[in-house]
């Protein structure tokens, strides 16, 4: 009998190491969040996000409360019919929304607020969401270059008050 239920102990214990490995392989799986998609302000633009991460508009990125950051998310659009991959790395004030860039937005068709579908990926999709963003749209802007006018452009006629020098200048 002692033989039995050391045995099992033993056997329990080789088995253990295998259901924590199935524990883990289940937080790949995707979970499912039916919430309020709302669009990022545009005051946030070149500030340090929750990851570390600088925030760009141009991005495929988003925030929320909960979700890990770094996470990949599918979200969708059941009004619109689109779904895009949104890489969390930021943290949203609000439960029950996710803050999504102006161009995830507007390729989901979000204008204000909207309800979508928000399914969390495994990290196999990386490569998509880095495909959906290109790299170049990772590389710093560069300052635009200064416009000398033409040459041939007439200047503007002299206004009433630059031809009359007897007024006092304020």
């Amino acid at each position: 009998m002692r033989k039995h239920i050391i045995l099992n102990i033993i056997f329990f214990i080789a088995l253990m190491p295998t259901a924590w490995a199935q524990y883990y392989a289940a937080g790949d799986t995707t979970y499912e969040y039916k919430i309020k998609g709302t669009v990022y302000a545009n005051r946030f633009e070149g500030r340090k996000t929750s990851s570390g991460e600088v925030f760009r508009q141009k991005l495929y990125t988003g925030a929320h409360w909960k979700i890990k950051l770094g996470t990949l998310v599918l979200v969708s659009c059941p009004e619109t019919g689109k779904q895009i991959i949104v890489k969390i790395n930021d943290r949203c004030p609000t439960k029950g929304v996710i803050d999504l860039t102006r161009r995830a937005a507007n390729d989901l068709g979000i204008s204000g607020v909207k309800s979508v579908v928000v399914r969390q990926l495994p990290e196999s999709y990386r490569t998509q969401w880095e495909q959906q963003t290109s790299a170049e749209e990772y590389a710093t802007p560069k300052p635009a270059a200064k416009s000398t006018p033409p040459a041939s452009r007439p200047k503007p006629p002299k206004t009433r008050l630059e031809d009359d020098e007897d007024e006092p200048q304020f």
